[in-house]
């Protein structure tokens, strides 16, 4: 059962407000029209996961579009949270089309999409952070202990996945 509903981005909206206020030919607005094509991209991405977690049976999940907390002045965004009574997954989701490969050693996420290539940081990386922030949040306020486990979830299905073995 859906908790709570996926926020629209505020920073798309305010993206979009920028770009009905700006010339056409404004020297910022590709810039502008990439930053939107972005962000458009991330919240389609994280649709994209709705229907499979829709098939769950209502009575054992709880689910959490969308989630923004802050522990100590330390923000952070948690893209969807699934709750049971067994255990608590906060997923992470990206959209990312082309070959990604996840590189452990450097803890970098390399993108190849239509013959150019992009480096990331490790989205394992934000995940874990933001796992030991919801951690320190649930303690903060006397939650009980429950096992909390965190995924990187790739929700364009045409993307391959590389990942280096874990030695």
């Amino acid at each position: 059962m859906i908790v709570k509903e996926r926020d629209f981005p505020v920073n798309l909206l305010f993206l979009q407000a920028i770009e009905r206020r700006l010339e056409e030919n404004h020297p910022s607005m590709p810039r502008l029209k990439e930053l939107m094509a972005k962000q458009i991209k991330g919240y389609k991405g994280e649709t994209a996961i709705d229907y499979p977690l829709s098939i769950l049976p209502d009575q054992d999940y709880q689910i959490l579009h969308s989630v923004s907390l802050q522990f100590q002045n330390q923000n952070f965004h948690i893209d969807t949270l699934l709750l049971t009574n067994n255990f608590i997954a906060l997923l992470e989701v990206k959209n990312m089309g082309g070959t990604i490969h996840f590189d452990r050693k450097f803890n970098q996420l390399t993108q190849t999409y239509m013959g150019n290539v992009k480096y990331y940081q490790c989205p394992i990386i934000q995940v874990s952070n933001q796992e030991r922030l919801l951690k320190q949040w649930l303690e903060q306020f006397n939650f009980p202990t429950i096992p909390l486990t965190s995924f990187v979830v790739i929700s364009n299905p045409s993307c391959m996945i590389q990942v280096e073995s874990w030695r």
